[in-house]
């Protein structure tokens, strides 16, 4: 399934992080769960480097 996919290249310790990010960016932001966890993976992905 492609949340689990999502998950395993989230570090486990970023993965609340991610899932808050995502869900605001769909439920406030209007984006669909897929834009909204594309753009919250990148965005966890280059704030952890």
């Amino acid at each position: 399934m492609l949340d689990d996919l999502i998950f395993k290249l989230i570090p486990p310790e970023c993965q609340e992080e991610f899932e808050e990010r995502a869900a605001i960016m769909e439920f406030d932001g209007g984006l669909s769960r897929e834009d909204a966890e594309r753009l919250a993976r990148e965005s966890i992905m280059a704030s952890s480097k």
